[in-house]
């Protein structure tokens, strides 16, 4: 399932991306902007998403304060409809790309995967001259 939803999250971004570079070419100058503010959100987003600790919150304020700024644009004038249809396609993917990653705390163990912390030790151990742990 989680696969099924990395893909939407891909397919949603592309088609987002397109309809954005379309209205920008369409709508030059406000039509940029509105670009440049879609694409810091994502890629700020994304940054967020991927971090931990601060650097998740400096994404995360990031990619709100860019949303705001579409949200200005699309209300200030323009086609609303396609402008919303960008920003919507954003959010959507970004829930899509949240969900895919997603793993519950624990679910390593469960599902008898090694953890990194585990896999470290153990490499560490190999490498002091000591012998790898029999596989299980």
């Amino acid at each position: 399932m989680r696969r099924l939803t990395a893909i939407f999250a891909l397919v949603v971004a592309a088609a987002t991306l397109a309809l954005a570079i379309a209205v920008a070419i369409n709508q030059f100058p406000r039509g940029l902007a509105l670009l440049g503010c879609v694409l810091i959100a994502s890629a700020s987003a994304w940054y967020g998403l991927r971090r931990r600790g601060i650097a998740r919150v400096i994404g995360v304020i990031v990619a709100g304060i860019a949303l705001v700024g579409a949200v200005a644009l699309i209300v200030v004038g323009g086609a609303r409809f396609v402008d919303l249809l960008i920003v919507a396609g954003l959010l959507v993917s970004l829930a899509a790309a949240s969900a895919a990653f997603y793993h519950p705390r624990g679910s390593a163990e469960r599902h008898g995967a090694a953890t990194t912390g585990a896999f470290l030790q153990s490499a560490l151990r190999w490498r002091e001259g000591g012998t790898l742990p029999a596989r299980q």
